[in-house]
């Protein structure tokens, strides 16, 4: 199922919004499955369902758009404009320094016992 297509996965149309603009509507073909995320990101996903079930789409874009944001910084900062946002934008400052340091006593272990 990995290999499957996303377009077999969700259908993808344009809605009308304010101001005479458009915006994607993703609706799902089939059922949401965990397998593809890390523990992190299935925390992340419950958190945010949690916290914006029943919200309009600015209020959303107004919790999600402001400046220091994964999509401030990679939008606006760095000029990624209609891409896919850089995967460490998601942590926090304090967090990046952390998981390099893992990723690094990672390698080093299994460099030096596997």
């Amino acid at each position: 199922m990995a290999d499957d297509n996303l377009k077999d996965a969700m259908e993808i149309s344009k809605r009308k919004i304010s101001e005479g603009k458009e915006m994607p509507s993703i609706v799902p073909k089939r059922e949401f499955s965990k397998e593809y995320f890390t523990k992190r990101e299935s925390r992340l996903l419950e958190k945010f369902g949690r916290e914006y079930a029943g919200s309009r789409v600015q209020e959303m874009v107004e919790a999600t758009h402001l400046e220091s944001s994964p999509w401030h910084e990679a939008y606006e900062v760095g000029g990624l404009r209609q891409q896919a946002i850089p995967y460490e934008l998601a942590l926090k400052k304090s967090e990046y320094g952390q998981l390099m340091k893992n990723v690094i006593d990672n390698k080093e272990f299994e460099e030096n016992y596997a």
